[in-house]
């Protein structure tokens, strides 16, 4: 049997990982960041001191749901300092420290409440992924299965940790409450964008197939553009993971009765045609592929804009904004519109890197 190392190698992938998931986590635990007040100090105290009277079962699932990965990426980075125990312990009492930091800038925002049931279920999840941590450090960050499968299938270097971050982030894009499948970038409530057409059925069908297939080829660009080969065993998961994550989004945000409201004839078309073509894309080389990528992604977004809203959509699209609920939606749709901006960066970054080495 191979001895477990005291210390796990490092791992740029889990560093960018925890750093945009803590990004995450603040952002949605400050929603809507507005209306900044300065608070009463001793009713602060009161009611981090308490049991809050009045709260939901979805708001203790969803507590310990959100630290639960904080705790898991916590634990591998300090892994690679730390032996296990000691950096689950560590990993646990910094995800209480920022969830209790939280909470006290919760007292700062009219809409949210500072609670001691937020901070125990934050702690309770961070203790969760810190157990996981320590059950999955081997496959990850200790030279097992998953490790050697980054590098036999993955480009070296940090672009392959990044790219693999944004894949991680794109699937958490597809919790929005948004009924567009694939679809980010959403910019028609910051900017007041008017559609370019009147709805119709047929047209509505058509731009939805079309903002689900050039989604799908920008996430099939973005992975191509970090594969070494056999890009398709990368984006095949991902696209299997993005659609439970949608049925998911469905049943909870929407209609439990109805995981598989994405399902429409414009979304199928889209994902057949998109997937056919995210194989044929798939097969070129890297430069193509996140040529194509970006390509896809720019076009994507802009018949995102301009797509007229579908009137028959209005009573089943009403999400229910209770408790977290409603920061959560609001988290989703922020990171859905500023992915593409983060996606087009790194796909011209990558142009940049593979231009350069095939003059070199």
């Amino acid at each position: 049997m191979r001895p477990t190392p005291r210390f796990a190698r490092r791992s740029a992938f889990v560093r960018y990982a925890s750093v945009a998931y803590v990004a995450v986590v603040l952002y949605a635990s400050l929603y809507p960041m507005t209306g900044w007040r300065t608070p009463s100090h001793e009713l602060l105290w009161v009611r981090l001191g308490e049991w809050p009277r009045y709260y939901t079962y979805g708001d203790v699932f969803l507590n310990v749901l959100a630290y639960a990965p904080l705790g898991l990426l916590l634990t591998l980075m300090l892994r690679t300092r730390l032996p296990a125990m000691r950096a689950a312990t560590l990993a646990v009492l910094l995800g209480l420290a920022v969830s209790f930091c939280m909470e006290i800038l919760q007292a700062w925002v009219p809409a949210r409440v500072p609670s001691a049931l937020d901070l125990f279920c934050n702690g309770v999840g961070a203790l969760i992924g810190a157990w996981i941590g320590l059950a999955v450090a081997e496959p990850i960050v200790e030279d097992g299965a998953l490790s050697r499968w980054r590098q036999a299938r993955l480009i070296s270097g940090g672009r392959a940790d990044v790219g693999l971050t944004l894949l991680g982030l794109w699937l958490f894009t597809q919790l929005n409450a948004a009924p567009w499948l694939f679809g980010t970038g959403d910019l028609k409530g910051l900017f007041d964008i008017g559609p370019a057409a009147s709805y119709s059925p047929k047209v509505y069908i058509a731009l939805e197939a079309a903002v689900t297939g050039t989604g799908l080829l920008a996430v099939a660009g973005l992975a191509g553009s970090i594969a070494r080969d056999r890009a398709t065993s990368l984006l095949a998961p991902v696209l299997v993971a993005a659609l439970i994550l949608k049925s998911a989004a469905s049943t909870f945000l929407f209609n439990p009765a109805q995981p598989f409201l994405w399902a429409t004839p414009g979304a199928g078309i889209g994902l057949l045609v998109g997937t056919a073509a995210a194989i044929l894309v798939l097969r070129s080389r890297a430069r193509q592929r996140a040529f194509v990528g970006l390509f896809a992604l720019v076009v994507g977004v802009l018949l995102l804009n301009v797509a007229p809203e579908n009137p028959y959509l209005g009573e089943t699209l009403q999400v229910w904004r209770h408790g977290h609920f409603w920061s959560f939606t609001g988290t989703t749709a922020v990171v859905s519109m500023l992915w593409p901006v983060a996606a087009a960066i790194f796909l011209l970054w990558s142009l940049s890197r593979l231009s350069s080495e095939r003059t070199a």
